[in-house]
């Protein structure tokens, strides 16, 4: 069995309670724990929000070594297949955990209708990332020209509804630039933006790479 990472060690170490102590809580032995802290038994959510009441902590913070990346919006496809954004990077909505290090990008979770059962499908619970640096900067990532990217546009929303769009970024003279969506079939031209970053990365089954969406209170 390989080990598997947790943060349990560092949660009882910044409760100031020694880990005899927290296994006479728990009701197990300082052998069971000691196996859970090392990664040899894993560590159920159950398991973390037991200890989590213990520590005075979030079950995420016991089981994710690695810090969280902010959930900036939803991406949202209607049964008429349009893709409708809210992103908001000042007011972030909740958290990605996970093992991997993403605290360095924001993400966005994607949603659809109910009944919508079309090419976008798919899409249902995704969530992507993106580098989060160009946008707390208020700047055009190198990194996004030619690329997949997202951007917000200077001058508003566009006649679909949103000043924030994802495309292959090409610059213009002027400062200006194209955003083009092949997948949707969408093509700007002439526009100016605030900031582009490029998307890095999507997971289309977060459950598979036991990545946990968790809202804000007011978000649920």
């Amino acid at each position: 069995m390989i080990p598997m990472p947790n943060n349990l060690n560092q949660m009882i170490r910044q409760a100031n309670m020694t880990k005899r102590e927290v296994a006479a809580l728990k009701g197990i032995t300082p052998e069971n724990l000691s196996r859970q802290v090392n990664g040899h038994t894993n560590i159920t959510l159950a398991d973390a929000e037991h200890y989590a009441k213990i520590l005075n902590c979030t079950p995420q913070q016991v089981l994710f070594v690695q810090q969280p990346a902010d959930i900036i919006g939803f991406t949202h496809i209607d049964a008429n297949e349009n893709l409708l954004r809210d992103i908001t990077p000042e007011t972030p909505r909740g958290k990605i955990w996970g093992h991997a290090q993403f605290h360095r990008n924001y993400a966005v979770v994607y949603s659809t209708d109910d009944d919508y059962y079309g090419r976008w499908s798919h899409w249902n619970g995704a969530i992507c990332f993106m580098d989060r640096a160009p946008i707390d900067d208020n700047r055009i990532s190198k990194d996004a020209i030619g690329r997949h990217s997202w951007c917000k546009l200077s001058n508003g929303p566009t006649e679909h509804g949103s000043d924030i769009l994802c495309g292959n970024i090409f610059p213009e003279p002027g400062n200006l630039y194209t955003i083009d969506n092949p997948e949707i079939g969408r093509r700007i031209d002439s526009q100016k933006l605030d900031w582009a970053t490029p998307n890095i990365i999507n997971f289309m089954m977060p459950d598979m790479r036991e990545l946990q969406i968790v809202m804000n209170d007011k978000q649920k």
